[in-house]
C-alpha cells in the first residue's frame, strides 16, 4: 500500500498549494513536477522491499534496504518542506496584520489575524508537517 498511500496523501497538500497559487503557473508546475518525483521515489522504495521466511512458520518479514528507505525518508521531508513553506507564506501575505516578526510569529504558529477557512488550512498542514 506504500506506494498508493502515501503519494496520494502528499497529492492533497499539493493541492492546497495549487489552490492558493492558481494563477502562477510556475508554481504549480513545479509542484505538479516535485510530486511526480515523489510518486516515482514511492514506487522505486517498494519495489526495492524483499521478504525473509520466519525459519519453521508459515509467515514472512520485509526486509527493506537502508538506502532506499533513507531516500524515501528524506524525499518525503523535503517534499512536506516544500509544501509547507509556501503555504504558510501565502496564509502570512494574506492576513488582517501588518506583518512584523511579532504577528508573523504569531499568524504562522497560532493562525491568528487568519480568517476561519485559512486557519483551518493552516492548522492542517501544521498537523501533517509535524
Amino acid at each position: 500500500m506504500y506506494p498508493v498511500a502515501l503519494p496520494f496523501t502528499v497529492l492533497l497538500l499539493v493541492f492546497h498549494v495549487i489552490a492558493l497559487y492558481k494563477n502562477d503557473k510556475y508554481v504549480v508546475a513545479f509542484f505538479s513536477v516535485s510530486w511526480l518525483t515523489f510518486l516515482a521515489i514511492s514506487i522505486v522504495v517498494s519495489t526495492r522491499v524483499s521478504d525473509m521466511s520466519i525459519k519453521n512458520t508459515g509467515y514472512c518479514i520485509e526486509v527493506s534496504r537502508k538506502k532506499e528507505s533513507i531516500l524515501a525518508a528524506v524525499a518525503l521531508v523535503v517534499h512536506d518542506t516544500l509544501i509547507f513553506v509556501p503555504t504558510t507564506w501565502m496564509f502570512m501575505k494574506h492576513s488582517y496584520e501588518e506583518t512584523n516578526l511579532k504577528n508573523s510569529f504569531k499568524i504562522i504558529v497560532l493562525g491568528t489575524h487568519l480568517p476561519a477557512f485559512s486557519r483551518s488550512l493552516l492548522r492542517d498542514g501544521q498537523l501533517y508537517f509535524l
